[in-house]
Formats: structure tokens, sequence, C-alpha cells
């Protein structure tokens, strides 16, 4: 594989550690980006919102802030596109 990296994300008490490659390798959902780091501090912060809730992240790519949803006590299902089959 071409080159990829581990990246750690702290929001507050929560660290994820995650896998990236370079976008034109992956195409879709391999990077993680600026606007999900974001978004997963506002999760950290308000974790009350999403304990015990139902969750569901479209176009997850690497999923950090349904990770970081689900280490608050939410309950989360990632979805990404994906390929086709070929038959």
């Amino acid at each position: 594989m071409p080159f990829s990296r581990w990246t750690s994300y702290i929001s507050g008490p929560i660290s994820i550690h995650v896998r990236e490659i370079p976008f034109s390798y992956g195409k879709l959902g391999g990077q993680i980006w600026y606007a999900a780091v974001a978004f997963c501090q506002y999760v950290a912060l308000h974790a009350s919102l999403f304990k015990g809730k139902k969750i569901l992240e479209l176009g997850a790519g690497l999923g950090l802030p349904g990770l970081v949803a689900s280490k608050c006590g939410g309950h989360v299902t990632l979805s990404e596109f994906g390929m086709p089959r070929i038959k």
C-alpha cells in the first residue's frame, strides 16, 4: 500500500487512533476532514446529547464523528459508499 499514516485525535477525554491513506489511493473515506474534527469536538463537549441515542452517520469515511459519538454512549451505525460488486 502507498504511504499511509496513523493519526490520533483527542477531544477532551476521548482519544481515537485512525489510519489515513492518500485521497487519490482510496478515492473515498481515506482521510479525516477538518469539519469532522470540529464536529468531534462538539460531540465530546456535548456528550449528554448523544448518550443512549440512535445515530446514523451517512458517508462516514473513516467514521471519526461516529466513533466519538459511540464513545459518548451513542448507538452508532456508520455507512459509506462502496464499489459495486462485479459478478
